[in-house]
């Protein structure tokens, strides 16, 4: 995340959520089993877009 970013702790947990899912999807786990890191994820993304405005 740019430094000029309105919070960049939150691109971090957004980048982090994302790193753990991708990791547990290629080890085979169902998506439907991440549906709250999924979640949580598109919040993130929403407040951060939200925060830029």
């Amino acid at each position: 995340m740019a430094s000029d970013a309105p919070c960049p702790e939150l691109g971090e947990d957004a980048c982090t959520v994302s790193s753990a899912m991708k990791a547990l999807l290629s080890k085979g786990l169902p998506r439907l089993c991440l549906l709250d890191d999924e979640y949580k994820q598109v919040l993130l993304k929403a407040e951060i877009k939200w925060l830029a405005v």
